[in-house]
């Protein structure tokens, strides 16, 4: 197992390099910032990905995943996911969202903190890639959570 870590930068940060503005719309709308995060998982968090592995049969989490942006392009590949966040609101929009998936039995949603040990029992072992896509620079002890993850992988 290979735990690989990629920053690219804030959301900001990534606008300032290319001399555009973050647009209003992706912090006012739900809709908008779901599709700046597919859009995201795309162009940048899959190629990258996938320099080391094919994901069309893998299973990925994601941490912080709020409306599940992040998950959908792994599922239009073949691949399974969990999404995990702390807002139970940011989770019915994704299980609304991702009715036809999770009839499916491709991908399921999660209302918790990975540190509950009942959350966290039920994504042990479990996954081929984990992703904290504007998630870790919110999170204390940067070392914990790496190991959390790790615990996370198959």
């Amino acid at each position: 197992m290979e735990l690989v870590v990629a920053n690219r930068g804030s959301s900001s940060e990534q606008y300032e390099r290319t001399g555009q503005s973050m647009p209003l719309a992706f912090h006012a709308s739900r809709a908008a910032k779901y599709e700046q995060q597919e859009q995201n998982a795309e162009t940048y968090i899959l190629p990258f990905i996938e320099r080391g592995i094919s994901v069309g049969d893998k299973s990925v989490l994601e941490i912080g995943c709020g409306e599940g942006g992040i998950i959908e392009p792994f599922l239009r590949r073949g691949g399974t996911g969990v999404g995990v966040d702390l807002s139970p609101e940011k989770i019915a929009y994704a299980e609304k969202a991702f009715a036809s998936y999770i009839e499916e039995g491709r991908v399921e949603f999660v209302a918790g903190d990975i540190y509950d040990d009942a959350v966290s029992a039920r994504l042990e072992g479990r996954f081929d890639v984990a992703i904290m896509k504007d998630t870790i620079e919110h999170v204390y002890g940067h070392a914990k959570i790496l190991a959390k993850i790790k615990d996370f992988l198959k």
